[in-house]
């Protein structure tokens, strides 16, 4: 997913292991190299951006120029998004462990878990750390590693998990659920999606939380965020492979409108209720989340290499146009 800098500027991780940075119209500004695929998005904080690669490396890159500030060598391949505790702490998973980074780039903490982490880690207020992880189990840490609580969900937990306006911490799984958990780790419901849910979750203006999921039935999933009943569903298909679908929530603007991309080529549109809004055909899959640029410009990376551009986004025919 690309991040959207001061003025418009977009920066931008790709495969072949670049981190690039680029004007609204899609001039390079700068390029660099990682060493390896990167599969995640960038953190930007301050004047620079924290982000890993599968060069088994974290770096931090100075927004201005590209020039790297500092970088920490990891066990195993650092391939999900980094979050920011409210200290200034970066946690960022990498193989089957979690690393608690000091903003100067020490090493704080490293945590280590059972099997590999797939999905990005979520931070409370209080700096409470949320993460999933393939031995099919949803943990909570202090910033400091003690275990705040361990719960079994019965199947792999690829799913960044979502911290609700509430307190409480919703996370999806392999096994086509979607959980809810109180702070104190009390279940709070398990709701049906059906599908695998990888990507992270949303929260619509309404307190919704909003699950991408794969097939058989994939498609956006939206839920009461108190009891999971189902308020809407839009499925882009009906049947298929378990592979299709929808990797993560979607992105919610300011009118409560939803947009996400698909492994069908597509990047859609729906309003608040769940209603189709556009489909707009690109030439690959659409596994990364979206983002909305200045102008009301919709930004989408694609498996064809390209980061797509759709204008007048808010609109029923938008255009497209290929950026990078």
């Amino acid at each position: 997913m690309p991040a959207i800098l001061e003025g418009g500027d977009l920066l931008v991780a790709s495969l072949d292991g670049s981190l690039v940075r680029l004007s609204p119209t899609g001039d390079l500004r700068w390029k660099l190299h990682l060493g390896d695929r990167i599969y995640t998005s960038p953190l930007v904080t301050g004047d620079h951006a924290v982000i890993g690669s599968d060069a088994d490396r974290v770096v931090a890159v100075r927004l201005s120029d590209g020039r790297i500030l500092w970088q920490l060598l990891v066990d195993g391949d650092a391939d999900t998004a980094p979050a920011e505790a409210p200290d200034g702490s970066i946690v960022i998973a990498a193989g089957s462990s979690l690393y608690v980074i000091r903003p100067n780039g020490s090493l704080r903490t490293r945590i280590r878990l059972q099997r590999k982490i797939y999905g990005s880690p979520a931070i409370d207020d209080d700096g409470t750390i949320y993460v999933g992880a393939q031995d099919d189990h949803l943990y909570a840490f202090a910033l400091s590693g003690a275990r705040v609580f361990r719960r079994d969900l019965g199947a792999d937990v690829d799913c960044a998990p979502l911290v609700g306006d509430d307190g409480a911490i919703f996370v999806g799984t392999d096994g086509g659920h979607v959980f809810a958990f109180e702070k104190s780790g009390a279940l709070r419901f398990r709701a049906d999606v059906g599908g695998f849910v990888r990507g992270g979750l949303s929260l619509g203006l309404d307190g919704s939380v909003i699950a991408g999921v794969y097939g058989p039935r994939p498609g956006i999933v939206a839920l009461d965020p108190t009891s999971g009943a189902e308020r809407f569903a839009f499925r882009i298909r009906e049947g298929g492979p378990r592979e299709l679908g929808v990797h993560g929530g979607p992105l919610v603007d300011a009118e409560g409108r939803l947009y996400f991309g698909a492994a069908d080529d597509h990047v859609y549109a729906l309003d608040s209720r769940g209603s189709r809004l556009f489909a707009v055909p690109v030439t690959g899959d659409v596994d990364a989340p979206v983002v909305l640029g200045p102008g009301g410009v919709l930004y989408a990376g694609a498996e064809d290499g390209r980061l797509h551009a759709i204008q007048g986004a808010a609109l029923p025919a938008p255009t497209r146009n290929r950026l990078w």
